[in-house]
């Protein structure tokens, strides 16, 4: 705005150009409405035509239901600004929702992992209690085992002894008997 306009020549300035900002401002507005109904409009269609070939997904439910919500809040007198705001609230609030049920199924694996991991520290406890009761067990059975190796080292030692013994009283009983044999002989 050039310094040469004063008094009543600026303030009809001032005042077109705020006029011409709001009829601008409006006309976006009115242009957004439009294109997100023109936008509804083509998504319902691709919605019609996957319903009457039979096909349906959930996202085409989910959008249904989010048009019919569009349109109610419309219908009950809330501007388009007020609408984006509480289309961007309950995406966040999803968003939001769909993170937190991220986090318990992560949880409840977690659970599950300790639970898993518990059980493998009983199995491992019971596998520890039973080669400590095998390692018992043998050391016993070892100790009974040296006892009756040292018996029957004695009583083969005792049985060569008794073998040494009797093969020398059989050799005297020998060498008597042929003394004797000798002796009638001559």
């Amino acid at each position: 705005i050039n310094a040469e306009y004063m008094g009543d020549e600026r303030k009809l300035l001032d005042n077109m150009l705020l006029s011409v900002v709001g009829e601008t401002t409006k006309l976006m507005g009115d242009f957004r409405e439009e294109q997100r109904r023109f936008t509804s409009a083509q998504e319902a269609q691709a919605r019609r035509t996957r319903q009457l070939a039979g096909v349906t997904t959930k996202e085409d439910t989910v959008a249904q239901e989010r048009e019919e919500r569009i349109q109610k809040l419309a219908e009950q007198g809330f501007t388009q600004e007020q609408i984006d705001q509480l289309v961007i609230t309950k995406a966040i609030a999803e968003e939001r929702e769909a993170e937190i049920n991220r986090i318990y199924k992560a949880l409840l694996d977690l659970h599950q992992c300790f639970k898993d991991l518990n059980v493998l520290v009983i199995e491992q406890g019971t596998l520890v209690d039973r080669i400590d009761y095998n390692i018992e067990t043998t050391k016993t059975e070892v100790v009974k085992a040296v006892k009756e190796l040292d018996s029957a080292l004695a009583i083969t030692k005792k049985s060569r002894k008794f073998l040494i013994i009797m093969i020398v009283l059989i050799v005297l009983i020998v060498l008597m008997l042929a003394a004797l044999v000798a002796k009638i002989m001559w």
